[in-house]
C-alpha cells in the first residue's frame, strides 16, 4: 500500500507502520534501504517505494528474519529478482504457519487444563 505523500521522515514511517525508530534507522544504516535522502534539517526522508520496502522488511523481521536476511531480501527485491523473493516469502509463510500450528497446540493444552481445573469443586 503506497501512501499519498511524496516523502516521509523516519518518524512518519514509524507512525504509519508502528515500527520502532531504531529498527528503521538500522535498515538504512546497514544498507537494506538505500537511496535515502536528507532534508536541510538533516532528517532522513523516504519516498513511497522505500516506505513500502520498510513495511515489508518490518513484517519479515517480526516473522523472525535477521537484519542480514532482510538486507539480502531487500537487495533481491530492489534488483527485480522476483523468483528469489517469492521463494523467500514462501519459506517465511510456511514457517509462520508452522508457528501458528504450534501455538494452537499450546492453547489447546492450556484450554484443557483450565477445563479440568473448573471441574474441581471449590473449597
Amino acid at each position: 500500500m503506497i501512501m499519498d505523500k511524496e516523502n516521509y521522515t523516519i518518524g512518519e514511517v514509524c507512525n504509519i507502520l508502528g515500527a520502532p525508530k531504531p529498527f528503521v534507522r538500522k535498515l538504512i544504516n546497514h544498507g537494506a534501504v538505500t537511496g535515502v535522502k536528507r532534508q536541510r534539517n538533516h532528517y532522513r526522508i523516504l519516498n513511497p517505494e522505500q516506505l513500502e520496502l520498510v513495511r515489508t522488511l518490518y513484517f519479515l523481521n517480526r516473522s523472525g528474519m535477521t537484519i542480514r536476511e532482510l538486507k539480502q531480501y531487500a537487495r533481491l527485491e530492489q534488483s527485480g529478482k522476483i523468483a528469489e523473493c517469492k521463494a523467500i516469502l514462501e519459506t517465511r509463510r510456511r514457517q509462520q504457519w508452522e508457528q501458528i500450528k504450534d501455538l494452537q497446540e499450546n492453547i489447546d493444552v492450556i484450554e484443557r487444563k483450565i477445563e479440568l481445573w473448573e471441574q474441581v469443586p471449590k473449597a
